[in-house]
């Protein structure tokens, strides 16, 4: 396999003490691959890379998130069957928690060694730029609205505490007004305080909001929260994220393939994976099966739980459980 590894070291303080720790152990293994570091605010050269069949990327999910717009945007045109892999630089990120990838250097590069691959869904997102004029982009796991970058990592994981620090990064604007619809069909027009986008079962530099496995996917998650203080917010805030399908005035929530939020003003931004995109007014389109992964997942896992008798047992297919399997399966 023609493999290059490219590396955000000249973009990312953290990336290059990850790398320099690490290259020996990392060229040892892959001796005759090439290493290319690089900024990735200046990514260039897309045809030159479009030579490779692997291409592994080492950083955070921002670098993951700007490569493969670099990188794949054009290919996705073409059916290109390049394939990506991750090696994260801290061990916190959606990406790696999405992937299921092994906690461990070690791991990483046994699994990379084997290289067994996915299908891993994007979206596509049309929105206005940070030009203020319309652009796209690939969105591997998140899309945060209305709600400001963080500029320091978190220290803490719950929830709570991760929604009371971007309340206090809120000035006390009041909440303005969207429209959404679903394939041309109005699902809601009313004040919001924020919107999440969720594709993947952990918010980037935030709290893991799910344990189902990011397969098969044909939708992506959707939650919103209505016009009302910050204070009184939090109150909604576990129901904001609870599957229980109770009603509630204050959320919005839904399973879609397609979405198009209509808002006017520069408040109403758009970051996603890390990366600010722009702002609304934006659509959002599920790409299934666009991306082609290393990952240890496998599409049909079987599981057995201690106690259910052989006839009952469960086995599920990506999210999906099945009853009384077939024998043999």
């Amino acid at each position: 396999m023609d493999r290059l590894f490219i590396i955000n070291s000249k973009g990312s303080k953290r990336t290059a003490r990850f790398f320099r720790r690490n290259q020996a152990q990392l060229q040892a293994a892959f001796a005759g691959c090439e290493f290319l570091p690089v900024d990735a605010a200046k990514l260039q050269g897309l045809e030159s890379y479009q030579e490779f069949d692997q291409l592994v990327l080492i950083g955070d999910d921002a670098f993951f998130h700007q490569a493969v717009n670099q990188f794949h945007g054009a290919l996705l045109e073409r059916n290109g069957q390049q394939s990506y892999a991750f090696i994260p630089d801290h061990k916190d990120g959606s990406v790696a928690c999405c992937l299921e990838l092994p906690s461990s250097l070690k791991g990483q590069i046994e699994l990379l060694k084997k290289s067994p691959t996915l299908p891993f869904d994007l979206i596509r997102c049309h929105c206005i730029g940070t030009d203020g004029l319309p652009t796209n982009h690939l969105i591997l796991n998140d899309a945060l609205i209305r709600m400001p970058q963080l500029k320091l990592p978190l220290l803490f994981k719950t929830l709570v505490s991760w929604f009371r620090t971007y309340s206090g990064l809120f000035d006390r604007r009041t909440p303005t007004r969207i429209t959404l619809f679903e394939k041309g069909e109005k699902r809601f027009e009313g004040h919001y305080l924020y919107a999440i986008l969720l594709l993947g079962n952990k918010i980037t530099d935030g709290p893991r909001l799910s344990h189902k496995r990011r397969f098969l996917q044909k939708r992506f998650a959707y939650y919103q929260l209505n016009g009302q203080d910050l204070i009184r917010s939090t109150a909604n805030l576990a129901q904001l994220f609870a599957d229980d399908g109770e009603e509630n005035p204050n959320l919005f929530r839904g399973q879609f393939s397609d979405l198009e939020i209509r808002g006017l003003g520069d408040e109403n931004t758009i970051v996603a994976d890390g990366v600010p995109l722009g702002r609304l007014p934006a659509s959002f389109t599920l790409l299934p099966k666009a991306l082609n992964v290393v990952s240890p997942m496998t599409p049909v896992q079987k599981l057995e739980p201690a106690g259910v008798e052989l006839g009952k047992a469960v086995k599920t297919v990506g999210n999906l459980r099945m009853k009384n399997p077939p024998m043999g399966a």
